[in-house]
Formats: C-alpha cells, sequence, structure tokens
C-alpha cells in the first residue's frame, strides 16, 4: 500500500533551526493569507512529492522577498538543486540533499530576492514549461510588463495598458492538472517482474507510485477507482486493464501497443497542455497549439518529421511525437525510423537522422527516443 509521503516533523524543525527568523513554513495547502505576513528571514515550502510542490507553487500568496528559501519535499529520488537566474543576488551557499527519504534544500543568497521565482528555480530545476502562447495568474496587477490572458479569481479586473484589454476572468479552473513533465512514458518496461496488480485506494497519484510499477505487467482498475490516480497512470504508460481483461498484457508488443495508447490518450485529456487549452476555451481567448509539422522535403512547418520514405506517415504517428517532444523536453524525438526536428536543423544539414542526431549533440541539445 502506498499513501501520500509525508515529512517527518523533526526533519523541517531541524531545517528551519538553522535560518534567520522569522521563518515562514508553508505545507501543500498553502493558505491564502500567510501569517505572520511579509517580510520574512526564510521561507520553506513542505510538499509531498515534486508533483505537489509544483501545484502549490502555482497557487502561491504573496510571499515578498527573502534571503533564504527552501523547500521540503517528502519522497525523492535525488536532491534538489536550484535553476538560477543572471538577475538574481549571488548564491552564497546551497544545500541540496536527500535525508530520510525527503529531499532538503536550502538556498541563501546575498541580498533578499522573490520568494516565489527562487521556489520556482527549485520546483523546475531541469527546466519550467513554457506557458503555451497562453499566460495564466492568479494575481494580477495593471501594471505588470508580462500580463496575463487569463486570471483565475473572482471580480471583474481593469484593463491592461500591454494587452489593450482587461484579462479574461474565469471563476472555476477546471479539474487539477496532471505534470506531464513527471507523468509522461519515459522509463515504460517491455519486460516485467510480476504480473498485474490490484489498484489499491489508498493509492495517490505521485512520481514515486509509477516508479513502484513499472516492474508490473499491469495495473487492474476496479469501476470507481480515484480519476486522479488513474489518469497519473496512464499518462505514465503503466498499463491498465479492467478487470477480466488481462490477458491483453500477455503479449508485449501488445502490452507496448496498449500503454502508447493509452497514454497518448491521457496526455491528451489530462496534461497541463490540456488544462491550458480547457482554460482558453472557457474564457473565450485563444489557446495554445501545438508547433506546425511538415513532412521532408516540405520544410515549412516549425518543425519537420523526416521519414525513411515519402509515403505519409502512420496515424497517430506525429501526435506522438509532439507530446514526446513536450514531456521530454529534448530538442528532437524519434521513434523507429521517423525523427522530427526543428526546421532550422533540417535546413541546415538536411534529413540525414544521423546528420541531424549529432547535430544537435553538437550544438548542446538534447534528444529523446519516444515510447513506442
Amino acid at each position: 500500500m502506498r499513501t501520500m509521503p509525508t515529512v517527518p516533523p523533526s526533519l523541517v524543525a531541524a531545517v528551519v533551526d538553522g535560518l534567520k527568523p522569522p521563518v515562514l513554513v508553508l505545507d501543500g495547502t498553502v493558505p491564502e493569507v500567510p501569517q505572520p505576513p511579509p517580510p520574512y528571514g526564510a521561507v520553506v515550502l513542505v510538499a509531498s512529492d515534486l508533483a505537489a510542490l509544483r501545484d502549490a507553487i502555482a497557487d502561491l500568496p504573496e510571499l515578498g522577498r527573502a534571503r533564504m528559501i527552501g523547500v521540503v519535499v517528502a519522497e525523492a529520488a535525488s536532491p534538489l538543486p536550484v535553476r538560477t537566474r543572471p538577475t538574481w543576488p549571488a548564491l552564497q551557499d546551497l544545500d541540496a540533499r536527500v535525508e530520510q527519504g525527503a529531499a532538503v534544500t536550502v538556498a541563501k543568497f546575498a541580498s533578499r530576492l522573490d520568494v516565489a521565482d527562487v521556489l520556482a528555480g527549485i520546483a523546475y530545476a531541469d527546466g519550467r514549461p513554457g506557458h503555451d502562447g497562453l499566460v495564466v495568474a492568479r494575481d494580477y496587477d495593471p501594471d505588470d510588463k508580462v500580463p496575463p490572458d487569463v486570471v483565475i479569481g473572482a471580480g471583474a479586473v481593469e484593463e491592461s495598458p500591454v494587452l489593450g484589454r482587461a484579462p479574461a476572468v474565469v471563476t472555476d479552473s477546471g479539474p487539477a492538472r496532471l505534470d506531464e513533465t513527471l507523468f509522461n512514458p519515459r522509463g515504460f518496461r517491455r519486460e516485467w517482474t510480476r504480473g498485474v496488480v490490484d489498484l489499491d485506494p489508498a493509492w495517490t497519484a505521485t512520481p514515486g507510485l509509477v516508479e513502484a510499477l513499472r516492474d508490473a505487467q499491469g495495473v487492474r482498475v476496479p469501476p470507481g477507482a480515484d480519476e486522479r490516480v488513474v489518469a497519473a497512470l496512464a499518462m505514465s504508460g503503466v498499463p491498465l486493464v479492467a478487470p477480466g481483461d488481462e490477458a491483453d498484457l500477455d503479449d508485449p508488443d501488445r502490452r507496448e501497443q496498449h500503454s502508447v495508447r493509452q497514454s497518448r490518450a491521457a496526455l491528451l485529456k489530462h496534461s497541463t497542455l490540456a488544462w491550458r487549452q480547457r482554460l482558453a476555451e472557457r474564457a473565450g481567448v485563444t489557446g495554445p497549439t501545438f508547433p506546425s509539422v511538415t513532412v521532408a522535403p516540405d520544410v515549412s512547418g516549425d518543425l519537420v518529421l523526416v521519414m525513411p520514405s515519402n509515403e505519409p506517415p502512420p496515424p497517430d504517428l506525429v501526435t506522438d511525437l509532439l507530446l514526446a517532444r513536450r514531456y521530454s523536453g529534448a530538442d528532437l524525438v524519434s521513434t523507429g525510423d521517423a525523427v522530427l526536428a526543428d526546421r532550422s536543423v533540417v535546413r541546415r544539414v538536411g534529413t540525414d537522422p544521423a546528420r541531424l542526431l549529432e547535430a544537435v549533440r553538437v550544438a548542446g541539445g538534447t534528444d529523446h527516443r519516444a515510447h513506442g
């Protein structure tokens, strides 16, 4: 049984003990108005896992500026560093470690800086996904240089001089999004070491749960199972079956195809991108879309799909590669003999897959081989 991971209170106390008071400690359920109000000597955000940490910082109230900012994440396989910005004051000390199974990160700077920015730098140390052309916020100031397109809240808001209109307001943002950079089929295993397991009602949607199920042939999902857990497992490529359908997973090829179909459908419905698309539709504004794709030798799209022949790509291939590019953050993605790359690279080096891969790596880019 895997329940929501928790941080030992003694560990939080030990972290706080070395910080400059007053110290504000926030758990995953961030209050609307922190007490006491800012400024703080230090701020520490406690969360059950990395997904919960990212959800929490999306709903942060105004925390002001501080010199010392930290996080404690109950379930983590490795330390969480901080992604700094050139405009920040000097980072004087960084303590990033795993202790008692939890990730502890404390960053100390030469002077005060925005707490929310540092927390985001820790939560997204490996790079934060873009806003997809739709800026969403819960707080809004008409003087914002980058105003939101959509404000989640209640009541009318003032016009933005930048937009030439007031941002759209949505009172209900809908079901919580699932971060596709955490819940995706990277790590899928064609081989399994144990059979189909039953979905436990006590499970919660965490990256740790996904990792713990990678060695299973699949998960048996009963009627009425928690929708968020099911969605997270499907996005992650964990094969799911209804009771009685376990035989669908006996063949490795059919099992992988089953996983690919489920992952594709779940990513298109439950990911951050899907959440933004629904939010834009609800707000009546233009929503985010995938980049345009053309098939070589046509290199007019944002991205170019290179195939071994001039035949049309198989159904869903482009969708699968676009999804893989988004959740992996890679500059080049491939599956089988198909390669998806930026048009500038294709125009420069041609359509040979090996040369494309070499060009991306020489330029310091990354590549990813997609599931399936």
